[in-house]
Formats: C-alpha cells, sequence, structure tokens
C-alpha cells in the first residue's frame, strides 16, 4: 500500500472529485503552521479525554506521528482558505519563510566577519613583529604590523555590529510575538483560540487575517476530526476534500 507522504494527488473518493495535488495543500514552508495547529488539538481537553477513554493501542506521540503522515490529506480539508492566504502572501510580497533565511545570512556574517579579522589580525602581528625582531630595517614588517592593527580594528567593528544586530533583531522578534499573542492562551478548547506565532507576523493584517482562518478550518475541519476518528470516534464529523475548488482566490471581505 502506497503511504499517504508517496501520493502525489488527493482526491474525495468520489465521482467528479477533483484531484488535487498534495503541494497544493500543503507547502513545505508552512508544514511549522501544520504541526502548531496539531499540537494545539492534541493539547485539548476533548484529544486529552479521547485518548484516556480510547480502546485503541495509542498515545499523543504515536497519534502525533500519523497525523504528519497523514498531513497532506487533513490540509486538504482547508484547501479554499489554504490557496487565499498563499495568494495574498505572495501578492504583498512576504513569502515564507523570507525573513529567516536573511536573518541567517546576517548571522553568519555577524560571526564570521570577527572571527576571520581577528585570525588575520593576530597572524599579521606576530609575523610583523617577528620580522622586526630579526630585523628592525626589514621594509615588510612595517607593513605587516599595520595590517594587523587595521584587522583587529575591523573584527571589533565588526563584533559590535553585529552584536547590535542581534540586539535589535532580539527586540523585533519578541515585539512580534507580543502583538500576535492570542488573546486568550489559557483556553483549553481548540476551537477557542488559534496561536499567531510563526512566520506570517502582523506586518501585513490581511495576510494575518488569511493565515488565521486558514489555521482554524485546518484545526475544526481537518485535524480534531482525524484525531477523533483515529482515537475510535465514529461519531467525530468527517473531513472530506472538497468536490469542487475555486478557481480563484475569494475576494477579502470589506
Amino acid at each position: 500500500m502506497v503511504g499517504l507522504d508517496e501520493q502525489p494527488e488527493i482526491s474525495g473518493g468520489r465521482p467528479g472529485s477533483v484531484r488535487v495535488h498534495r503541494s497544493a495543500c500543503l507547502k513545505a514552508e508552512d508544514r511549522p503552521d501544520f504541526e502548531q495547529v496539531l499540537d494545539q488539538a492534541l493539547d485539548s481537553s476533548r484529544i486529552r479525554q479521547a485518548l484516556r477513554h480510547t480502546e485503541e493501542d495509542i498515545d499523543a506521540e504515536r497519534l502525533r506521528a500519523r497525523a504528519l503522515r497523514a498531513r497532506f490529506s487533513i490540509a486538504a480539508t482547508a484547501i479554499g482558505e489554504y490557496r487565499y492566504y498563499v495568494h495574498l502572501r505572495t501578492s504583498s510580497g512576504q513569502p515564507a519563510g523570507s525573513d529567516s533565511v536573511g536573518r541567517g545570512l546576517l548571522g553568519a556574517l555577524a560571526v564570521l566577519t570577527p572571527a576571520l579579522g581577528g585570525v588575520a589580525a593576530v597572524v599579521f602581528l606576530l609575523l610583523g613583529y617577528g620580522l622586526h625582531a630579526v630585523n628592525a630595517r626589514y621594509p615588510l614588517a612595517d607593513g605587516l604590523v599595520t595590517a594587523g592593527w587595521v584587522s583587529a580594528a575591523v573584527a571589533a567593528l565588526a563584533a559590535v555590529l553585529g552584536l547590535t544586530g542581534v540586539l535589535v533583531s532580539a527586540m523585533r522578534n519578541r515585539a512580534a510575538d507580543y502583538a500576535v499573542r492570542p488573546s486568550d492562551p489559557s483556553s483549553d478548547h481548540p476551537s477557542d483560540a488559534a496561536p499567531r506565532a510563526g512566520h506570517a507576523t502582523a506586518l501585513d493584517p490581511a495576510v494575518t487575517e488569511a493565515r488565521d482562518a486558514w489555521r482554524q478550518a485546518l484545526l475544526e475541519r481537518g485535524v480534531v476530526p482525524y484525531l477523533l476518528r483515529q482515537l475510535g470516534h465514529t461519531g467525530a464529523d468527517e473531513a472530506v476534500v472538497p468536490t469542487a475548488t475555486p478557481t480563484s482566490s475569494p475576494s477579502p471581505s470589506p
């Protein structure tokens, strides 16, 4: 039997149903969002109670692993909201993960520049003063000493700038996390709060609103019904892949 991760397409399994490629249901950069929604559902009182009373031989970790393997079929239950979110995100010039890539490059430069500058300064100074000790009038010695002190100054400046950048990034991330924190994080029901932490921040309210709508639909129509079915709750609402998908993105509400 072919596993869900190897299935190139997903369909509702009914005549006339639209076959949806799995990449259209959940892109790789949005998997962290899926995992957050999954963890939120697993931490809810409804799922915890179902785990305690299930007759299936399964625990939370195994249930989570099953849901991750079935992530594409689960995500297909909210494909309309997801396509709209991706459309807005792309149109607004906020591709997922771009900020983290930029911060990673700057972080690497902030570490490498002072280190390389410091090594160069040590090498130049040792060679320069070493030549001075052998022959005080050796012309190359003065150039090496000068290069060593210049490298040391560059390394010190790069270290200061790198530390400043790290502090500024930390402050921005903390402010962004606070701005998108759910109003009732202590709520125990999966539909009471949708965590907003992730790569889509409040920089574009329309994108954030579309992302929240997708996550909520994913939680209520996909993740929770799937978990309940895995726990033997046959009366759980069946989440079915839609038989038709919108040909254009829905218009934002006025």
